[in-house]
């Protein structure tokens, strides 16, 4: 939700930064300041504190803050947000019987390599219809393959 009102307010033409624990937000636009922003710009008002969270995540994503560090709500949070947050969070599967790594994207894991088995944003879009076998079968080419990605997933007739 946070991702996409600081979206709507740059595709308005806002600029919103971070300045200490302020929200800087100035109009860039040409003439008036566009109707449609102000609820937008209400609602930055009403979470402040997720809001400033949210920035933070995106100046440092290569810090791999975590959901915790940053406020958020991650079994809320859908795969495209979680995709453009920066984050990086370990967990357990009870599946893997392992700790693995969920990241946003190649750029989180890229400027930070990791010890354990991780999945990118859109590695775990391509995984959700997985039964437990196939999570496995990925689980255990990735881990001896660490740069091996899980690019799509089809059912195969048997």
């Amino acid at each position: 939700m946070i991702l996409k009102i600081l979206d709507n307010l740059k595709a308005l033409g806002y600029s919103v930064d971070l300045e200490g624990d302020n929200i800087r937000l100035r109009y860039l636009g040409q003439g008036e300041h566009p109707a449609e922003a102000k609820p937008l710009i209400e609602e930055l008002k009403n979470n402040k504190a997720q809001v400033i969270s949210c920035l933070r995540a995106q100046e440092t994503p290569n810090k791999g803050i975590s959901s915790h560090d940053a406020g958020i709500d991650i079994q809320k949070m859908p795969l495209r947000d979680f995709e453009q947050a920066g984050l990086t969070l370990k967990v357990y599967s009870e599946v893997l019987n392992d700790h693995i790594f969920f990241i946003s994207d190649e750029t989180v894991l890229n400027r930070n390599p990791l010890d354990l088995v991780a999945y990118t944003a859109t590695e775990l879009t391509a995984m959700i219809d997985m039964e437990p076998e196939e999570v496995m079968a990925a689980y255990e080419v990735k881990s001896l393959f660490h740069k091996a990605r899980v690019v799509e997933h089809r059912k195969v007739a048997s």
